[in-house]
């Protein structure tokens, strides 16, 4: 595990994934106040932030949340900032 632990992160550098649970939003699934500031000092601190939305979550098990989080990253992959 953390072999794979390693890979992604030396492939993946500068991204982190947020998943956010219920209380993030509100009853209109809008992320609230204080989740949207945590993305942008991590945008600004030069992180690629890939948001995962609980109820997308949610609705994955097994390797279907696997697809789902390769394909985030692979989407992110060419938008990576350059850490320093």
């Amino acid at each position: 595990a953390r072999e794979a632990v390693r890979a992604v992160t030396a492939e993946h550098a500068g991204i982190v994934i947020k998943v956010d649970s219920p209380t993030h939003y509100d009853d209109e699934r809008r992320l609230c106040p204080a989740s949207e500031m945590i993305r942008r000092h991590l945008a600004l601190a030069g992180w690629a932030v890939l948001a995962v939305p609980y109820w997308e979550w949610r609705a994955l098990k097994g390797q279907g949340r696997k697809e789902y989080l390769a394909e985030l990253l692979a989407r992110a992959a060419g938008s990576t900032p350059e850490r320093s």
